[in-house]
């Protein structure tokens, strides 16, 4: 009789099995087994528009009329976005050429700070 029970246990472990992985809304809702995330600190709100910016260029885009990406500037505060057509391989004078033409000339004071996760082009962009 224990045998019995044993094997139909497997039987009703297996079907449960199968059950969950072929269900759409138990992968779905599946619980995830990470670390809590640390406490999330806000970014200090600009007070003027364009004093604080973010500059990521998306890559590898189809090609069209000789560009591949596109390089979007955001103002934090307004939350206003510049995008301006470019190839892959742009080279830190163009980013500051195209930021010089499509956004240093419509502010009238000075930015105090570019956020950018590449250092390196920071350091090339305020060193041209």
């Amino acid at each position: 009789m224990k045998d019995a029970w044993v094997n139909q246990e497997k039987l009703i472990k297996k079907d449960i099995k199968k059950y969950v992985q072929e269900c759409m809304k138990y992968q779905q809702n599946k619980i995830q087994y990470m670390k809590k995330a640390r406490e999330l600190h806000s970014l200090k709100t600009p007070e003027e528009l364009w004093q604080e910016i973010n500059i990521d260029i998306i890559r590898l885009l189809p090609r069209s009329n000789g560009k591949d990406a596109i390089m979007v500037i955001v103002d934090w505060f307004t939350k206003i976005i510049r995008l301006k057509t470019t190839t892959t391989v742009v080279s830190s004078e163009e980013i500051v050429k195209i930021y010089w033409d499509k956004i240093w000339r419509i502010i009238e004071y000075y930015g105090k700070s570019l956020a950018t996760e590449d250092h390196s082009l920071l350091h090339d962009l305020w060193r041209t």
